[in-house]
């Protein structure tokens, strides 16, 4: 695993919680998708007024036809019992 972190401040209006648990799924979910193997990326800069979080992998990526669906609630690709709910927050709340 790369780790790029900017220095941010602390001060950073957000749900720590919630996006603990987003940024957690996404790695988990990469980490699954490129079978254990592979490079990920964490990288963290400010932008204007902003901070941005990049989440990166060299997997071997989405399905076109899953595509469409990956922001629905709920949505997985994963077996009964091996999901995460990342969706279970709708990102438009974060």
């Amino acid at each position: 695993m790369q780790r790029d972190y900017e220095r941010i401040p602390l001060l950073v209006n957000s749900f720590g919680s919630e996006l603990n648990q987003v940024w957690t799924n996404i790695i988990d979910n990469a980490i699954d998708a490129m079978g254990g193997k592979g490079k990920l990326r964490v990288r963290t800069y400010r932008e204007d007024s902003c901070v941005v979080v990049e989440i990166a992998d060299n997997g071997p990526g989405i399905l076109p036809e899953i595509q469409p669906h990956i922001f629905e609630p709920f949505f997985t690709t994963k077996g009964v019992g091996k999901a995460q709910g990342s969706a279970s927050t709708p990102f438009s709340e974060l």
